[in-house]
């Protein structure tokens, strides 16, 4: 068994080995870290509130900081003592943080966090989300770790009767101004008890944008019903005490002053009676449990629940992407899962993927309509902004660019990159594509003069598309300006006739002009986005997925970072290559993925299938159990991210499928 790190209670004895079972994350050195297993078990800490005690639940989850990492780690266990599961570093110390964020930063021993502003209402307890509770581990004499996680917060207990009809929100507001919810800085003061250090009254013109001063709570629909709930709020010295506000569905409200110079960390300052009577008392109440200290043994057990979004930028993406595969796991994306054209940044309809897709061409470009480029480039900025700050999402853009030469009046189907030389999907709109147009790439290359639909050097013109698209890259930053990491995929399917930078016959794109291209283009972006965290993917189809073909378009290793391919005949029986045969059709798959993947651990790339689709209606319900899992677990395929394009949303059947599958151990993705 694999040498592993486990937290216990120091109060309790030695656990022992719970399974031997696969262990996913082995012992292993890389990039001069040694990775380990650890294992927490804490007691009556976090979830839900029971009495002065609180309970762990299954699904909580704690940030640990090894040093390097904000690691994840989570339970399934519930009551007084929980184990907790993860993976992290060996270190000297570890800064522990209740509950997990992917956005936590660590630095010089504090934990950067959120206490969130607006609270979700629970009947007899808090929201989980806004109880913190914070710890670092120190060396005891027997050389093992021990920290002490303990709560952040005040807490503010309000009961509501029988009588409160319409009450749907309860305001906690500091009426001299201090900051009691949002961004907040949490260190060990000199006593081992966590402070927030982030705030001060001196300091609130210069606080951070994301503190607030006052902290609502209510329920996620509706109004609350009879009973207690809590709401959590920094502890700090109030100038001019509390306002306390109710809010009625009928848009009146109820205001009143609560008399308290200081809120003290781990108190429950309290509402005697009912809020609804309004003729209620402030008392304090009491405090509550203290936290059991957690120890570090060199034994434990076995386990892993680790997280997988702790990249910061490209390199470490791409490190992440690489060690999914080892440790045989795959990033499941769907290109279709954010409507980034209407603006549905959309709070997914099956949770919040590490990965998801959007396309440059809908937001740039001359061929569509500005009126519809200028919102859907606001979309994606924004779609891209909003699902990095919720869970480090990584958007894998591709680029449709359309021809110089297409116009929208004529060619209607929006997609433009389709209007080239010898397209029968022009010729069947009566469109003509004049042939000595037909060398596109070869002509931006070598910059021609062509005085065609408002171009004068086609060079220039490509020039100023990537400028468009730059102007959009670099817009894509974190709330403190650092760039958000990218996939952007270069010219795919090259192989096929449908793009005007289709290889070989009637396009007229020679290999070296392909290669040319694609490294032109990976040139101008670094000039024009300095700044950008881009992992540049490279995705020939399914045909081109083949010993001797998939390198020939290759462009070499200093413009590509991950190797893929789309592959739409994935249990597809029905294809007439295949006649039915669902083991031909299998191997055909498996084979392909293979190559690929050989294809990318020789050049030290992550691999990806960046389009596919459950496309036979046949098969649907069997797509990913007989082919798409079996195929991700063999041992000669390493494939880090798989896309569907669409068909996760289409029919109750492929919606079935896919919530069974997006379970499994090997995928990874929101949970």
């Amino acid at each position: 068994m694999n040498k592993i790190v486990s937290f216990v209670l120091s109060a309790l004895a030695f656990i022992g080995v719970v399974s031997c079972s696969k262990q996913i994350f082995p012992d292993r050195e890389e990039d001069g870290r040694k990775y380990i297993e650890m294992v927490f078990t804490g007691g009556a800490t976090k979830s839900v509130l029971d009495g002065k005690t609180i309970l762990w639940q299954p699904g909580d989850a704690l940030s640990v900081w090894d040093g390097i990492l904000n690691c994840q780690f989570t339970t399934s266990s519930s009551g007084e003592r929980a184990l907790f599961r993860g993976e992290a570093a060996e270190a000297e110390s570890y800064s522990v943080l209740y509950p997990y964020s992917p956005l936590a930063e660590f630095v010089d021993g504090y934990a950067k966090t959120t206490l969130p502003t607006s609270q979700e209402a629970h009947l007899s307890t808090f929201d989980p989300s806004a109880n913190i509770a914070f710890g670092v581990s120190s060396k005891n004499e027997e050389g093992r770790h021990e920290a002490a996680l303990k709560n952040v917060g005040a807490y503010f207990k309000f009961t509501v009767g029988s009588s409160a009809s319409g009450l749907n929100k309860v305001t906690l507001a500091a009426r001299g101004g201090e900051l009691i919810s949002g961004t907040v800085k949490v260190a060990l003061g000199a006593d081992g008890n966590p402070e927030t250090r982030s705030f001060t009254t001196e300091l609130l013109a210069e606080a951070d944008d994301n503190g607030s001063a006052f902290v609502s709570i209510a329920p996620q629909t509706g109004n609350f019903t009879a009973g207690t709930y809590y709401l959590v709020f920094r502890p700090t010295v109030l100038s001019e005490g509390l306002k306390l506000t109710l809010s009625y569905a009928d848009e009146s409200s109820f205001s009143r002053n609560l008399g308290l110079s200081e809120a003290k960390r781990n108190v429950v300052y309290a509402v005697s009676g009912s809020v609804d009577e309004k003729t209620f008392e402030f008392i304090t109440e009491s405090m509550l449990e203290e936290q059991m200290p957690f120890g570090v043994s060199s034994e434990g057990m076995t386990g892993l629940a680790t997280a997988w979004n702790t990249w910061t930028d490209a390199a470490s993406l791409k490190a992440t992407l690489l060690r999914a595969a080892e440790n045989g796991k795959t990033f499941f994306s769907n290109f279709k899962y954010y409507d980034y054209l209407t603006g549905d940044a959309a709070e997914g309809r099956y949770g919040h993927p590490h990965f998801y897709s959007m396309d440059f061409y809908e937001a740039t470009g001359n061929y569509l309509p500005r009126s519809e480029t200028r919102p859907v480039r606001q979309n994606i900025i924004e779609t891209v902004k909003r699902c990095w700050k919720r869970n480090k999402a990584v958007c894998l853009f591709s680029w449709h660019l359309e021809s110089p030469y297409a116009v929208y009046s004529e060619f209607k189907l929006k997609m433009g990159c389709r209007f080239c030389y010898g397209n029968s999907i022009l010729e069947e709109q009566g469109v003509t594509f004049p042939e000595d147009l037909h060398f596109i790439v070869h002509d931006i290359l070598n910059n021609r003069k062509v005085d065609t639909n408002g171009i004068t050097y086609l060079g220039d013109w490509f020039d100023e598309r990537v400028q468009e698209v730059a102007d959009v890259i670099n817009e894509l930053v974190d709330d403190e300006g650092r760039p958000i990491p990218i996939i952007f995929r270069l010219w795919h399917e090259q192989g096929d006739s449908w793009a005007w930078w289709h290889c070989g016959s009637p396009n007229k794109v020679s290999l070296d002009d392909y290669k040319a291209f694609f490294q032109l283009t990976v040139e101008k972006f670094r000039a024009k986005c300095p700044s950008a965290q881009i992992l540049w993917g490279y995705g020939p189809n399914r045909l081109d997925a083949t010993i001797t073909s998939y390198l020939k378009y290759y462009p070499g290793d200093d413009y590509v970072d991950v190797m893929g391919y789309d592959d739409y005949w994935i249990g597809y029986i029905s294809k007439p290559d295949y006649g039915g045969d669902e083991a031909l059709c299998y191997e055909t798959a498996l084979g392909k993925a293979k190559i690929v993947s050989a294809f990318a651990a020789a050049h030290g790339k992550p691999t990806a299938i960046f389009e596919t689709d459950c496309d036979d209606d046949t098969t649907c319900s069997r797509y990913y159990s007989d082919f798409v899992q079996p195929m991700l677990q063999d041992p000669d395929v390493s494939i880090s991210i798989f896309q569907m394009w669409t068909s996760i949303f289409s029919g109750e059947v492929r919606k079935n499928a896919f919530s069974v599958f997006k379970t499994q151990e090997n995928i990874i993705f929101d949970h």
